[in-house]
């Protein structure tokens, strides 16, 4: 089971004005998601895959021994770089950037990796040359298809190695 959370906004004001008013709803709606994953049986099936400010905020709430995954997936998303937060994580982890993304920089990323690593978390970190933040979603401006393309095939690898 594959959980897309995909939230894209058209603007930067729109970004402003959706979190400002929306963020009570959006942290409802992440608890309840997170209460829901909580109680199901077999978790150590369940693969999370996430897309930027949902991803963190998700990603945050799920980071803990109480919630035990198959693996993460992570698309653009905003991330904890402490070693210390990370060491809860028991499970794979799969992250796709760009390194023009201005929301997350390249070295936010390598510091991930490095924090994962540390931790002897399993994880595969690919960076993409030349594309930005949600380059995977097709309607936005920074869509690249050939390299969503490649990172779909990436995330189903990924994705597959952990089935078989």
């Amino acid at each position: 089971m594959v959980l897309e959370d995909d939230i894209y906004f058209l603007t930067s004001t729109c970004i402003m004005y959706l979190i400002v008013y929306f963020f009570p709803l959006i942290l409802y709606h992440i608890l309840t998601l997170t209460n829901k994953i909580s109680s199901l049986q077999n978790r150590e099936n369940f693969s999370f895959f996430v897309l930027c400010v949902g991803g963190q905020s998700l990603q945050l709430a799920l980071n803990s021994q109480d919630h035990p995954l198959a693996a993460t997936v992570i698309y653009s998303g905003r991330l904890v770089t402490e070693k210390g937060i990370l060491a809860n994580i028991m499970w794979p982890v799969l992250g796709i950037f760009g390194d023009q993304d201005r929301s997350i920089s390249v070295d936010t990323v390598k510091a991930f990796e490095l924090s994962l690593n540390s931790n002897g978390i399993t994880n595969e970190i690919y960076i993409y040359k030349g594309v930005g933040h949600a380059f995977a979603n097709p309607s936005g401006e920074n869509y690249a298809p050939k390299e969503t393309q490649d990172a779909w095939q990436k995330t189903l690898s990924f994705l597959n190695k952990l089935s078989s």
